[in-house]
């Protein structure tokens, strides 16, 4: 009998222990697997509106790695420009979320952003965001970024690539109005985008006060795809332009080689030979020879060497007193031509 009730009490201890709808596991203290707050919330404004740009935290606040975050959370304030007030409260309104995502092999950081557009002009925005977990845990709150959306301005005009050696030169003229008509008052400066393969445009510079760029980092031969457009400091932010048309250049060699020294003519037999000292140029392609009679002003090409020879043979010189000069030329298709060397008369 007492090893009856011994059993049954036993039972129920089990029942009663036992949760009714699956697994019993340890708790989870939440510091283990909350983010880190996002620490480089930044901001970038176009003629569409505003993107948002972060970092994903990667590892708790306890320090622990992190390898996945289930989302973001984006909030917002706006305030009207003559009603703001520094120091003031801000209402931020209900959270827009984010997809979060794995973190990239070997360590790499995750990027995360956010475009908003359809943005009013004369008012303040407020942003900040914080990262979620599967287990909706949240992240502190970022810190907040603002800044104060204008109407933007009109595209630059006429913008122009001129093509150089190893750079191209870029000139546009100044936007009048704004994107609405309104004319345009105040400074301006400018921000120059360049392209790779026509698509994905990436500044080359800071804002520049002048209408013109010089990009010293194109190569030769290689084709780059610029658009341009105004910038305007309006109480502490950037105001963001309509970029202008595309324009490209392919950078080309335009250095010509120096012309060669030395040169000398000596009659063999009934030939000529015309010898010079070689042209130290890594480019060098080879030279051309020329020939002009006393008669005439302008001399004529007898015949061209590759870049190793410095001798050149004239088997029918002209009659009467000849004068014979060289040039150098290089590998640019089509090649650049050194000036004539002196003239060397006919002995």
């Amino acid at each position: 009998m007492i090893r009856s009730l011994s059993s049954i009490l036993f039972i129920l201890l089990l029942l009663f222990l036992l949760p009714g709808c699956g697994k019993k596991t340890m708790p989870v203290a939440p510091q283990t697997i909350v983010p880190e707050r996002v620490t480089d919330l930044g901001y970038t404004l176009d003629e569409k509106g505003v993107t948002l740009s972060w970092t994903f935290p990667n590892r708790t606040v306890e320090g622990k790695r992190l390898y996945v975050i289930e989302g973001f959370e984006v909030v917002r304030a706006v305030v009207a420009e003559d009603a703001y007030c520094e120091g003031c409260s801000l209402h931020f309104g209900p959270p827009v979320a984010v997809s979060g995502g794995k973190m990239p092999a070997g360590g790499a950081r995750k990027k995360g952003s956010y475009t908003e557009s359809l943005l009013r002009p004369q008012h303040r925005y407020f942003y900040k965001v914080r990262a979620t977990t599967s287990w909706n845990l949240p992240s502190r709150d970022s810190h907040i970024i603002s800044f104060v959306w204008e109407t933007p301005t009109a595209a630059p005009t006429a913008v122009t690539v001129t093509v150089g050696d190893n750079m191209l030169d870029l000139s546009w003229q100044p936007p009048t109005t704004f994107l609405d008509g309104a004319p345009l008052s105040g400074s301006l400066s400018y921000e120059v985008f360049r392209s790779r393969d026509g698509k994905g445009f990436r500044p080359v510079s800071g804002s520049v006060s002048k209408t013109s760029y010089q990009d010293l980092a194109a190569k030769n031969d290689e084709k780059y795809s610029y658009k341009v457009r105004a910038v305007r400091h309006y109480k502490g932010s950037i105001a963001a332009g309509v970029a202008s048309q595309v324009v490209s250049g392919i950078p080309s060699d335009r250095t010509p080689p120096v012309p060669p020294r030395a040169i000398k003519s000596v009659k063999i037999g009934k030939d000529i030979k015309i010898s010079w000292a070689s042209v130290p140029d890594k480019d060098l392609g080879g030279y051309r020879i020329y020939r002009r009679k006393a008669t005439s002003k302008k001399p004529e090409r007898i015949g061209s060497v590759a870049a190793t020879a410095t001798t050149f043979i004239d088997r029918k010189p002209a009659t009467g007193t000849v004068y014979y000069s060289v040039t150098a030329y290089d590998h640019a298709t089509p090649p650049n031509e050194s000036t004539f060397s002196r003239e060397t008369k006919d002995h």
